[in-house]
């Protein structure tokens, strides 16, 4: 009775240990620099997994990131500021990716005080104050090249 019980006990903890280990071997650890097309790192640029919106990392101050994947046919998103690149991961663990900036303008976002927004989602009015009229002023600080320029603001 007690040589039984320690051989179910020994295949039970067998079987236990194998099925763990299966399971740790569905994910694969990527990692890598994401960098600029002159060789620096890019910070704050996200980095998912093609189809699982739940799955993301940012891009340190150096461009390094890490993230768990699936092991199969999986591909990251490199998605940045008017950048955007697709990597297909297969068996890699290290993937560096150099993105380009895109050809959209600037002009679509606008900066407001608590975070940025698209220049076609802000519902308020917009008031901009160009390089021109700022030199026609002839003002001797920035608060002065912006004073009166736009209704409603002061300075």
């Amino acid at each position: 009775m007690k040589k039984t019980l320690r051989i179910v006990f020994s295949l039970f903890l067998f079987g236990l240990l194998s099925f763990n280990l299966k399971a740790q071997a569905q994910q694969l650890k990527v990692s890598g620099i994401v960098k600029d097309t002159t060789g620096l790192g890019l910070p704050g640029v996200e980095v998912k997994i093609k189809g699982l919106a739940t799955t993301a990392t940012v891009t340190d101050e150096k461009g390094h990131y890490s993230l768990m994947v699936p092991n199969g046919k999986t591909v990251l998103i490199f998605s940045g500021l008017h950048m955007l690149a697709e990597e297909k991961v297969g068996n890699r663990t290290n993937i560096n990716v150099s993105l380009v900036p895109g050809s959209s303008s600037l002009d679509e976002v606008v900066v407001i005080g608590y975070g940025s927004q698209k220049k076609r989602d802000v519902t308020g009015a917009i008031s901009s104050v160009g390089a021109k009229q700022i030199e026609e002023r002839q003002a001797v600080d920035v608060y002065d090249a912006l004073q009166g320029q736009t209704p409603g603001v002061q300075i």
